[in-house]
């Protein structure tokens, strides 16, 4: 498992270009599997999105939910899958797939003065306590989405890995 000191931007960028988020998070950010194993359905206006976790690093979670083509993604729906997972674990990332791997599209909430876990990596488990859902706090209001196209300039997403990895403080966007 790699660590934020070894962290492989190459590896990583390769990972990403794939859509192979488990290995992404797991082999090259050095998060930890989510143990144990879990699939939540999530039912939005009479359509089922099956979203599983796939990496965990102190309160955050990953979760891959591959969508059909002819979904359109809005933010309504975005915000109550969202809302879903939060019950589950207090900061949900969510990479939302189309199954032909050709675009993706990454969604997480933040607030202003706000420190997520995802994103802040100063933060340990005493900053953010690890809990059942009851204790964490209220999903943050200000949703935040990404789009990532394998055909897109690897320099923007550059500052967005080595924060995942733990280099950098601040945001993903």
């Amino acid at each position: 498992m790699k660590t934020a000191q070894n962290f492989e931007l190459e590896q990583a960028l390769t990972a990403l270009r794939s859509h192979a988020f488990e290995d992404l998070f797991l082999k090259h950010l050095g998060w930890h599997k989510c143990e144990p194993k879990q699939t939540i359905t999530v039912r939005v206006f009479k359509q089922a999105y099956r979203c599983r976790c796939i990496a965990r690093r102190n309160c955050t979670t990953v979760w891959q939910i591959k969508v059909n083509r002819s979904v359109r993604l809005n933010l309504k729906i975005r915000k109550r899958i969202y809302a879903r997972l939060h019950k589950s674990a207090p900061y949900p990332l969510l990479i939302f797939c189309d199954r032909n791997r050709h675009r993706s599209l990454w969604h997480w909430q933040q607030g202003l003065g706000h420190r997520s876990p995802a994103t802040d990596h100063s933060a340990t488990a005493d900053t953010f306590p690890e809990g059942d859902s009851a204790d964490a706090p209220a999903p943050i209001d200000i949703p935040q989405s990404l789009v990532y196209i394998p055909q897109q300039p690897d320099c923007q997403w550059i500052p967005r890995l080595q924060r995942l990895a733990g280099h950098q403080q601040g945001p993903i966007t």
